[in-house]
């Protein structure tokens, strides 16, 4: 994400900075304008998961990334900023893939210890880099170039006690790192390192700026060759070891805050009910305060549940649940988001929402972020839970169960139903039920692997075409059916389901932002004025990425099935010739009194001999694939535009002289 362009065109799907009318003042994350320059301090702060012991077994706090100090891109203090503000989401295990040169640390206490379970001080070194002169980060928040030691560490106290106090680390090198030349943050950050253009991370400057930074003589000799050694320490009983975080205790709201969120709600509502965009109303601040217990994860997701049921039914999404006695909408919801953890992008936002102040530039760069996010992330989602919940299906074993019950044996296409198993996983799941049916379609066929004269090449090779040719009837059947096409739209519509989950994550995350800005007492009507247009604007943005998804989700599919319906027709020729001579060869050995093995040497050299007659380019009839080609385009083109996006455009010409005006209007559904 470029976070210097806080000004992005609607063409590009991105958005536009809240308070564009002041964009010299929004040209970075908080860009420091002059002022008080930001001293050098010796004792930071971080807050983390693990445990003293654990952070002690890695010799301190080190970079993420077995290959960080050769990756470009891992020196870019942007780039490790993007990926999660401040503390504790670079401790997961979840972002193993990730490298990077830095290790966040904060210069204020308080900020550090709403992360995790550990509160960390730690003695400051020249390589924690602090570029508050320039650029202004949330939370305080500091980077340790190539990490920090354990005997750095001063103290640490466990945070989840009610009056946890400090406890000093008995390896703390007090005499080290307080007489060092070195000691304290610098504050005079090269600015290679600061670049925020996303296109110059995969650049060299940076690492070797960092590693010239780092070979100076002081560094060196305080510090040691970059990148740092971390020492490995014995294990020692009197250092804590990991915890079991307790139970979160359930917020209590009073009475006023318990009706505040009532209003809130009904608000919303009715916001829904008139087809708004379910923005602030003018002099709606007092409606808006909520609880400032309310931590960020929790009241979004509240906000999305509620949000996704409007957009589902706006958008026609809650068609897939009409059928399904044991699905709801919030079932639905449930599994759109996948079941996964918090993405980094929202961490990101939880830490920018909880700010202790939240700017008008700040927010503007916030919602830039949420509308980033959302146009970006549904590209790569796990349908599966959505299209396996949605349309139950029998796997091959429960299948052959019954087959056997209603004695039919035939188990040969075994390896045909574990395909199609494994197909139900992919964007294409519809084929993979295709691979099912085709059983049935070796089933119609069967009678054209019986051939009289087995050693006649033209009645073979002419069983052989007109059985295939049979096939391929039986799958253009079942292709143009109206079972295939309802599978189509059971696809279309799981995915359009999960991309209004993201919609409606998006929406709650902006909400939450502007309405932290909304209520701060510091903010203007006017200013609050400009924020509900912005925000106006940019909750129906949103919904034009929902439109825009939906039309490229169509034709996404259209070129997922015509591209593997085509691959399959192959792996199916394959599959039938396979069926075909073993067959042949079955008879045959069975027609003859002799086991010689000279007979049977002379039968597979025949049958081999009769498989390189064919000729790839007639493998699949092209008329067959036309035929396929246009059933799967017509499945696709009668699934319906969801109603909000069934939009026209078109020239007004002038009745008076003036210039021709571009209007749109909504088409009947």
């Amino acid at each position: 994400m470029r976070w210097t362009n806080v000004v992005v065109s609607v063409a590009s799907l991105c958005l536009s900075c809240l308070a564009s009318s002041t964009p010299s003042s929004l040209t970075s994350i908080s860009r420091r304008n002059g002022g008080t320059k930001q001293e050098s301090v010796r004792y930071l702060y971080r807050g983390a998961k693990r445990s003293p012991q654990e952070i002690r077994a890695r010799g301190g706090f080190r970079p993420l990334g077995p290959n960080w100090s050769d990756n470009p891109q891992a020196f870019s203090i942007d780039r490790h900023f993007i990926a999660g503000i401040g503390g504790s989401d670079l401790d997961q295990d979840s972002f193993e893939e990730f490298e990077t040169a830095y290790v966040s640390f904060s210069r204020e206490q308080a900020f550090a210890s709403r992360y995790g379970s550990w509160l960390y001080e730690v003695h400051a070194t020249r390589n924690v880099l602090d570029p508050s002169d320039v650029y202004v980060y949330p939370d305080a928040e500091v980077f340790a170039l190539g990490g920090v030691r354990w005997s750095q560490v001063v103290r640490f106290k466990w945070l989840h006690d009610q009056n946890s106090e400090w406890m000093p680390n008995p390896e703390y090198a007090k005499d080290v790192w307080e007489n060092s030349p070195v000691s304290g943050t610098q504050t005079d950050v090269p600015k290679q390192l600061l670049d925020q253009d996303e296109g110059n991370w995969e650049k060299t400057e940076a690492r070797e700026t960092a590693i010239e930074y780092m070979g100076r003589s002081d560094m060196k000799a305080s510090l040691g060759e970059f990148p740092h050694r971390f020492e490995a320490y014995p294990v020692r009983e009197d250092i804590p070891g990991p915890r079991e975080v307790p139970p979160r205790q359930r917020v209590v709201f009073t009475e006023e805050e318990i009706q505040q969120r009532e209003e809130f709600f009904k608000w919303l509502n009715m916001c829904k009910r008139d087809d708004s965009s379910c923005l602030f109303a003018k002099g709606g601040k007092d409606k808006l305060a909520l609880s400032e217990h309310d931590d960020f994860v929790r009241l979004s997701e509240e906000l999305a549940s509620k949000d996704f049921e409007h957009l589902a039914i706006k958008f026609g999404v809650a068609k897939l649940v009409e059928h399904h006695e044991k699905l709801s909408l919030s079932d639905l919801h449930g599994l759109s988001k996948g079941y996964k953890p918090i993405a980094t992008s929202t961490i990101r936002r939880v830490k920018v929402w909880g700010a202790r102040a939240l700017t008008v530039p700040l927010l503007g760069l916030y919602a830039k972020d949420v509308v980033d996010v959302f146009s970006k992330d549904t590209t790569a989602l796990d349908r599966a839970a959505v299209v396996t919940s949605i349309v139950p299906f029998v796997g091959c074993g429960v299948q052959a169960a019954a087959n056997v019950q209603n004695q039919q044996t035939d188990l040969a296409d075994t390896a045909l139903c574990l395909v199609g198993d494994a197909l139900l996983l992919t964007p294409a799941w519809p084929l993979g039920l295709v691979v099912h049916f085709s059983r049935f379609f070796l089933d119609a066929v069967r009678d054209y692997f019986h051939i009289t004269n087995l050693f006649h090449q033209d009645t073979v090779k002419k069983q052989e075409t007109e059985g295939w040719l049979a096939y391929c009837e039986e799958v253009n059947k079942y292709i143009q059916s109206s079972v295939f096409e309802a599978n189509i739209r059971t696809q279309y519509m799981a995915e359009l389901a999960v991309v209004v989950s993201r919609a409606s994550q998006a929406r709650a995350e902006l909400m939450l932002g502007a309405e932290k800005l909304v209520r701060a007492n510091s903010t203007t009507e006017e200013a609050r004025e400009k924020i509900r247009e912005d925000v106006r604007d940019k909750m129906g943005l949103i919904e034009q990425l929902i439109c825009f998804r939906a039309a490229s989700t169509k034709e996404g599919l259209r070129t997922t099935f015509r591209q593997a319906l085509k691959r399959w027709m192959l792996n199916q020729h394959e599959q039938y010739m396979v069926n075909f001579y073993r067959a042949l060869r079955h008879e045959a050995v069975n027609r003859t009194s002799t086991s010689e093995l000279g007979f049977v040497k002379s039968l597979d050299a025949h049958v081999l001999a009769m498989k390189s007659l064919d000729e790839p380019s007639t493998v699949v009839p092209t008329g067959t694939l036309d035929s396929l080609g246009r059933a799967i385009d017509g499945h696709i083109d009668r699934l319906q535009t969801p109603s909000p996006c069934q939009v026209v455009y078109k020239i007004v010409p002038p009745v008076d002289g003036s210039e021709e005006e571009l209007v749109t209007s909504r088409r009947r559904a």
